[in-house]
């Protein structure tokens, strides 16, 4: 067995014996210290992760259909999914996550999420994953969210119950159920990080549409009094979306490298900074650190001094902090931030381990505009559902339902209301022609005719085709010992050390050929590289190969494979693709997988198809003017529009797209 792939099964054999090395001691930086200092004296009676977190980790696997809170929400019981997603939402275990966000989630309640960053969370909750892992020693900068996935599958389980309630009649419970989730999301923006503000606002800003979402699938479930009340739990000083702050971690993250990478009144200190910058960039891709550690080499040679790195780092969140407590409008916003202008070769330390603050600017204008046109789609509904048709003119439903008609956040004056009209009724008269219906243009991120946009699902059949391409000096049909694959399968260890992954990285370096066509996407996500990045593609196919080998799918495949009676490379290679796909996820399913999963923004949860939408009287539009300041009469919406659509909702015009209504 000499041929290519053998090697790639062998090349380690040798290393798989080395001795594990000893851990070092953690310590905490003052950096640390601080971040930490003001969750420290929260009550624990008051804190939101001691309740919610073990009902979290006790939740069962959501079932097909349910991968994503968009995927969730999206499901009605017309679906074939849905009874198996309802039963999974009616289980044991997601009964007592929904109590415990119940119990956390009462209007101004006293929980907050007070986890402390790293191991000074609850000994159960680093048990089971649900931490901020920051390393050993700590980093602020390596910080790994081990809850997100827990919150996410709780935010799923929220669409799910949120639909079956409002299909059994109880429109009120079902939005209950999601203001509560809101809150909690509200109460999650205040923690310390930019990733953590970005998530809570992805799930405030995808809540409130899942609200109107609701009141458009259940119109009839929810009475006026009933919907008074779930305005009034949506005011302004319900949410306070102007009390969050900007994040902190980052920071401090900057300031901590500063301190352990540098020498105060000289450079980057050259036994720290290529090491630890290397080591913190690499993250899960240990592999990668020695080519990180000449790139971080390189940069030290050209970087800015101790002091100027220090300035710099003042200065750009200085700045941010100030633009933070302006208004929307205000002259100083015009203005480019001092992060747009960074020299990031100069001050590559702050480039790799400080976000863009500047999407939470738009991303909080978004959550302001998403709050207001809620409460007043929501007061417009319960109008019809009282007096049987559409407000003429929209300020009808004052005072029963709603106190003021809110004013666009968008709008520079600050004086310009949300824009309302119903179609047919309110279009422009002509005594030439009739009045038409309202055609509006969902200008999307997702084109179902473009495959940029819209890519061919990936399957097994690609990545073992690559394989084989990649090994084509072993013939398919070569026979491979079954007995071997079963003595591979006990040798692989549940965790190898860095350094003996580092080994067989290399001797898989020296035997394997350079690729010899470009590297297909997958690829660079199975080998978790950016394809930005510059990393040579020979490395990108080692990575992504031993990410395969040291896999616990790929031990289980070769136990597997070690008991058929025959075995040839082909099989080898089937199992290797299957094992890369499902490390990958598995493939797309289509434009509904896409609409539910992929990115539309910032901090939106989904992706949103092209597609033209025709309104008559029967339902109204409400749209803000938007970024750009212009009414456009919601003639084209969506993430490529120039209005923000409100009304009908737009997730709600997906999912009948979706479906061909």
């Amino acid at each position: 067995m000499k041929q290519l792939m053998t090697r790639w099964i062998l090349g380690g054999l040798g290393l798989l014996t080395v001795g594990v090395g000893t851990a070092a001691k953690a310590q905490t930086s003052p950096q640390l210290a601080q971040l930490n200092s003001a969750w420290a004296s929260i009550a624990k009676e008051d804190r939101a992760e001691l309740v919610l977190l073990p009902a979290l980790a006790q939740m069962d696997a959501p079932p097909a259909g349910v991968d994503t809170i968009a995927a969730a929400a999206l499901l009605t019981p017309d679906d074939s999914n849905w009874a198996q997603a309802a039963s999974w939402a009616a289980g044991e275990h997601q009964s007592a996550a929904l109590e415990a966000l119940t119990k956390i989630s009462e209007r101004r309640s006293r929980y907050v999420f007070a986890q402390p960053y790293g191991r000074g969370a609850s000994a159960d909750a680093i048990n089971a994953g649900l931490f901020v892992d920051l390393g050993d020693p700590p980093m602020i900068a390596g910080a790994k969210f081990g809850y997100f996935d827990a919150l996410d599958k709780l935010g799923r389980l929220v669409q799910i119950e949120a639909t079956r309630l409002g299909s059994d009649g109880d429109g009120a419970g079902a939005l209950d159920l999601v203001t509560r989730w809101i809150r909690f999301a509200r109460s999650f923006a205040d923690r310390d990080y930019f990733v953590e503000k970005k998530k809570a606002f992805g799930w405030m800003r995808f809540g409130l549409e899942r609200l109107r979402d609701l009141a458009y699938l259940f119109p009839d479930s929810i009475d006026d009094v009933e919907m008074k009340g779930a305005i009034r739990s949506l005011a302004d000083r319900e949410l306070n979306l102007d009390r969050i702050r900007l994040p902190h971690a980052d920071r401090l993250a900057a300031d901590e490298l500063l301190a352990s990478t540098f020498v105060e009144r000289g450079g980057p200190n050259p036994n720290t900074f290529s090491a630890t910058m290397s080591e913190m960039k690499a993250g899960d891709r240990p592999l990668l650190q020695f080519a990180q550690a000449a790139r971080w080499q390189r940069i030290a040679q050209n970087h800015a001094d101790y002091f100027d790195t220090r300035d710099k780092i003042a200065g750009i969140f200085n700045d941010w902090s100030l633009r933070w407590d302006v208004g929307p409008h205000d002259i100083l916003l015009e203005q480019p931030a001092d992060y747009d202008s960074l020299d990031k070769g100069r001050f590559a330390l702050i480039e790799a381990v400080v976000p863009d603050l500047g999407e939470l600017f738009i991303g909080r204008q978004m959550l302001h505009t998403e709050l207001a046109g809620t409460r007043l789609a929501l007061a417009i509904v319960g109008y019809k559902s009282l007096s049987g048709g559409w407000p003429n003119p929209v300020f009808a439903v004052r005072p029963r339902f709603i106190r003021e008609i809110p004013i666009d956040p968008w709008d520079a004056s600050e004086s310009e209301p949300l824009q309302f009209f119903v179609p047919v009724r309110d279009q422009p008269k002509s005594e030439r022609s009739a009045p038409k219906p309202h055609v509006m243009e969902i200008v999307g991120d997702v084109s179902e005719d473009s495959e940029a946009a819209a890519p061919a699902a990936l399957n097994a059949d690609d990545i073992y085709n690559w394989i084989k391409r990649s090994a084509h000096v072993t013939p398919a049909g070569s026979e491979v010992s079954p007995q071997l694959m079963g003595q591979l399968a006990k040798m692989m260890p549940t965790n190898m050390p860095d350094s003996r992954r580092e080994q067989m990285r290399s001797q898989m370096l020296q035997q394997m050929p350079a690729p010899t066509a470009d590297l297909p996407q997958w690829m660079y996500a199975l080998a978790q590289v950016d394809p930005s990045s510059g990393v040579d593609p020979k490395e990108v196919d080692v990575d992504a190969v031993l990410r395969i080998m040291l896999s616990p799918e790929y031990r289980k495949g070769l136990t597997e494979l070690s008991q058929r009676p025959t075995l040839t490379m082909k099989d080898l290679r089937r199992m290797m693709a299957d094992v890369a796909m499902e490390i990958l996820g598995g493939a797309s399913s289509g434009l509904v997988k896409e609409v539910a999963s992929a990115p539309g923004s910032s901090d939106r949860l989904y992706a949103v198809p092209s597609f033209p939408v025709t309104l008559d009287q029967s339902s109204f539009v409400l749209y803000s003017i938007g970024p750009d300041g212009k009414p456009g009469r919601a003639a084209k919406v969506g993430p490529g529009g120039d209005d923000l659509l409100l009304w009908p909702p737009l997730f709600s015009l997906v999912r009948d797209h979706l479906h061909g209504r």
